[in-house]
């Protein structure tokens, strides 16, 4: 996830130097290929962006299902402390 917010800030760097040179370029063949390089940049920007949304999204539901399974195992057991005596009778009771 580390390289992927290192590419997000190089790709951001990259765009605002593309914007920087469509200020001062004359030539109408370099202008539009540096538009095609913002368009392409920004594109990958929301692309890389998407993908680490996703990862953290990812991640968080991992973290909350590992948690999970502890709440159930803690919720079962104060089930079973609370009802052991009445199993107890019931067992007694059946026998």
């Amino acid at each position: 996830m580390e390289d992927l917010n290192t590419s997000l800030n190089q790709y951001k760097d990259q765009r605002v130097m593309v914007v920087q040179a469509l200020e001062s370029v004359v030539d109408e063949t370099e202008r539009d290929s540096l538009i095609t390089l913002q368009s392409d940049l920004e594109q990958l920007i929301q692309l890389t962006q998407e993908n680490l949304d996703s990862i953290k999204t990812s991640s968080e539901s991992t973290e909350v299902s590992k948690e999970a399974p502890k709440e159930i195992d803690d919720e079962y057991a104060l089930f079973m402390a609370d009802n052991v005596p009445f199993m107890d009778v019931v067992i007694q009771f059946s026998s």
